[in-house]
């Protein structure tokens, strides 16, 4: 008998991406502020790339129902 259950994934991968998060927010903020000359292309990679790692975080959610 199967019980239904949420893989979650672990606290390393949650913490880089909230890391990875945290740097695109501050580069935004910087950018906005203008305290950075040329930094769209940095802020489109970690957009990027906070966007591929979101799907290989999804696909480790695993659902098993009864």
């Amino acid at each position: 008998m199967l019980y239904g259950f949420k893989y979650k994934p672990s606290v390393n991968i949650r913490s880089k991406y909230l890391e990875l998060l945290q740097t695109l927010l501050d580069a935004e903020d910087d950018v906005i502020n203008g305290r950075v000359g040329s930094m769209t292309e940095s802020i489109n990679e970690l957009r990027e790339s906070l966007e591929n790692k979101k799907k290989r975080v999804s696909k480790f959610n695993i659902s098993i129902t009864q």
